[in-house]
């Protein structure tokens, strides 16, 4: 899903006449908040999240909404993604694509998870290894590793 995010945003939807261009924001925003509230929505939370921030370049509107969204079925979507984005984020790479330009948008999503996301993930039940890994994301690389809580991972 990231790939067809890449490909909006390389149509340059943002630049079209302001009609169009709010109405493609317009669609963005309306799919991302649908499925934040869906149980089992037809694609993961975390591949919608990936497509709308390569759509749009950024991942704070869509955080933005993600924190606005909680309760118990956003905050289980928030623990999925949590869950299938650890391993990349510890090791600082983005979890969704290898871009050059994809720097900024993993240190924003992980700089938000270490804010708030230890709160709705206590809240919804997630493990203590789970709390352990976002909260690790806020040191730095070298000193993840001497944590005596580091998942163990390895990084070619």
């Amino acid at each position: 899903m990231a790939e067809v995010g890449h490909f909006l945003a390389n149509g340059a939807w943002q630049e079209w006449p302001a009609e169009q261009a709010a109405a493609v924001g317009e669609f963005l925003r309306a799919w991302w908040t649908w499925t934040l509230t869906q149980p089992d929505p037809p694609e993961p939370a975390h591949e919608i999240f990936a497509l709308c921030t390569e759509a749009s370049g950024t991942p704070e509107p869509w955080l933005g909404i993600g924190e606005r969204l909680a309760g118990p079925v956003p905050d289980r979507h928030l623990a999925l993604a949590v869950t299938e984005w650890e391993y990349e984020l510890l090791g600082d790479t983005s979890p969704w694509t290898e871009r050059e330009e994809d720097e900024r948008k993993r240190k924003k999503l992980s700089a938000w998870l270490v804010r708030h996301a230890p709160a709705r993930l206590r809240a919804h039940g997630a493990s203590e290894d789970l709390l352990h890994r976002v909260r690790i994301l806020g040191l730095e690389l070298h000193s993840r590793w001497d944590d005596p809580y580091w998942p163990g991972h390895r990084y070619a």
